[in-house]
């Protein structure tokens, strides 16, 4: 009995043993199946999306913020002024300023939320400042900037202007600051004289006339004359009266051609003595401080070209001008825009006397 049950228990075991080996290689085959159905579905997978990118070209693009320096002018602006354009000029060390889009070109300021674009039909490129970089020159409206972003005005105070826009789509911006007073009496000094020897100093480095040409001219001496001061009118309204010139004289060399006979020219050069004038006619921002000096001073003036043997006088308004003084250096610029009918640089001043303005009616 005991022998039976031994025998029929170990059948069932083999048959156990069997039916477990059966279903340990159904299960082996369905995994292999299952992976050979899924494996090229994987492998058409990556290769479909490494076609992808390669076809597309993808690539990590970085966007750099182009480094922004700002020079606006005037750096000082009175109340009730005729100024009618803040000029700004735009440099950029890592960007093409030609690639500025004027038309998203804007002035802000720190203090509140405002916004003023520039003028669309002003944009030009140049080296303005004689520095061997290319800058933007863009102007904004005055009279928008004071209602927008300056007034009301309490009391005499610095504004850091903001200057931004897009260059190449990419958005820039820069900063410069600017002095507004609410009468010509805020600033430290209200009167200043300025007197310069005749000497070589001084180079014209831009005159658009018509009569002279820059290249065939050669200064002798070169001056800078003039003074200014802020005085009440019977309104007791305070303003600016002064005169200021800027003189040079020199020759016109240029060449005299003489036919003798049909075909035989003979040329001579004749020397024309020349005297050039650039005078400011009307004051709209004076200012004037000591230790270090500094002068600077904006409006409307005109050129005047004379040329003797026979005399004749060529006339050229100017839209506006510009004077500054640093220390001992002085610079005269005017024209439609800025400096487009004439620039000069590194004019010695021999002498600049600034003083408090005495009252008068």
């Amino acid at each position: 009995m005991n022998f039976l049950q031994l025998r029929i228990d170990s059948t069932i075991e083999k048959k156990g043993r069997k039916k477990m080996k059966t279903l340990e290689k159904k299960v082996e085959f369905n995994l292999r199946v299952a992976l050979l159905i899924v494996l090229p579905f994987f492998i058409f997978s990556c290769l479909a999306l490494s076609l992808v990118f390669a076809e597309n070209n993808l690539e990590a693009h970085v966007t750099i913020v182009p480094t922004t320096k700002v020079d606006c002018k005037p750096d000082t602006l009175i109340a009730g002024s005729s100024v009618e354009w803040i000029n700004c000029f735009i440099e950029m060390s890592n960007a093409d300023v030609h690639n500025i889009n004027v038309n998203t070109v804007k002035l802000g300021i720190t203090t509140k939320v405002c916004s003023v674009f520039a003028d669309p039909s002003t944009f030009s490129v140049a080296d303005f400042n004689h520095d061997g970089k290319l800058e933007a020159f863009v102007r904004f409206n005055r009279l928008v900037a004071d209602t927008n972003c300056f007034n009301p005005l309490s009391s005499t105070t610095t504004f850091t202007l903001v200057i931004s826009g897009l260059v190449s789509g990419i958005p820039f911006s820069g900063t410069d600051s600017l002095l507004y007073t609410k009468t010509c009496q805020d600033v430290f000094v209200q009167q200043m004289q300025a007197n310069t020897t005749s000497t070589e100093s001084g180079k014209i480095i831009t005159l658009a006339s018509q009569s002279v040409d820059l290249n065939k001219y050669s200064a002798k001496s070169s001056s800078l004359n003039g003074f200014f001061t802020c005085r009440n009118t019977t309104s007791n309204i305070p303003r600016l009266i002064g005169d200021m010139k800027f003189f040079s004289t020199g020759t016109l060399t240029e060449p005299v051609h003489i036919t003798w006979i049909p075909g035989l020219d003979f040329v001579y050069y004749k020397k024309t003595p020349v005297r050039i004038a650039a005078v400011l006619t009307t004051f709209d921002n004076c200012v004037a401080t000591s230790n270090p000096v500094n002068v600077e001073c904006v409006g409307k003036g005109a050129v005047y070209v004379d040329k003797d043997q026979p005399f004749s006088r060529e006339t050229i308004n100017l839209d506006t001008m510009r004077v500054t003084i640093n220390g001992n250096t002085a610079t005269v610029k005017g024209g439609h825009v800025f400096n487009d009918i004439i620039d000069v640089e590194n004019l010695q001043v021999s002498k600049v006397t600034i003083k408090p303005a005495i009252p008068k009616i």
